[in-house]
């Protein structure tokens, strides 16, 4: 018998009235990577492990079931090397050395305060390119400095410095952007209390597979002490890399 485990996973998630944005977040991915999930015939151990026990579903025992029936036996007991968490010696280059054994690498992140509508929302901007920061800080020391935002005071640079960005530097406004979007789009998905459901206007989704997105809203983005804004945590290796599929 041949296991479609996304299969599987999809119609426990329907059983359950789970949505992927639900999914996403005890397994340390995004909304899109679980979609992507739902459409394989295989998957990570490690990854399916996270979303047994998000599921509260042993998703392993299907698998054990058919070995049986192949007259397969269980191992014999792991020992502690067996067992521990290991990178490739090309792959340790690309993660701090600190973070390798908790199996969490730091990033940078961007604290955005908008106004929606008039309201007020601080959100925490963490799905950024990370490659944008230092050119972020780039432009935004060369316009303060030397540039045309030079002479503003506190107020007026944390109104302008965004709208001068998206006409300067748009591809770096639009990454903003897009993420801004996304998170909000998280936010609004999760939000019980009507936080922002009841002041950002947005459109439902149309069916599972479908996603919600934000409508017609007036936002603006404060972010002129821009350096104050950047601060480093720590994620998980698997929810920085969701879409490795080998």
């Amino acid at each position: 018998m041949e296991i479609n485990i996304g299969k599987l996973i999809e119609e426990e998630m329907k059983r359950q009235g789970v949505k992927a944005p639900k999914l996403a977040n005890p397994i340390f991915t995004t909304r899109t990577n679980v979609y992507n999930i739902i459409k394989r015939d295989s998957i990570d151990t490690k990854l399916l492990m996270l979303i047994s026990r998000a599921l509260k579903t042993n998703f392993f025992a299907l698998y054990a079931k058919e070995m049986e029936k192949e007259g397969c036996h269980e191992p014999a007991e792991p020992t502690t090397d067996m067992l521990a968490f290991t990178l490739q010696d090309d792959e340790k280059e690309f993660f701090v050395d600190e973070d390798i054994k908790d199996g969490y690498q730091e990033i940078d992140v961007l604290d955005v305060t908008l106004i929606i509508n008039g309201v007020k929302y601080d959100v925490t901007l963490d799905m950024l390119p990370q490659e944008l920061f230092p050119l972020l800080v780039y432009v935004y020391s060369n316009a303060i400095e030397e540039g045309p935002l030079s002479d503003m005071n506190y107020e007026a640079l944390d109104e302008n410095f965004f709208p001068w960005l998206a006409k300067n530097h748009p591809r770096l406004a639009g990454a903003i952007w897009y993420a801004t979007e996304d998170a909000l789009t998280e936010l609004i998905a999760d939000d019980k209390d009507g936080k922002y459901r009841n002041h950002i206007n947005y459109e439902e989704p149309s069916d599972d597979d479908d996603w919600y997105c934000l409508g017609d809203n007036d936002i603006k983005f404060h972010i002129g002490n821009l350096t104050e804004r950047i601060h480093k945590t720590k994620r998980p290796l698997l929810w920085l890399l969701p879409t490795l599929d080998y």
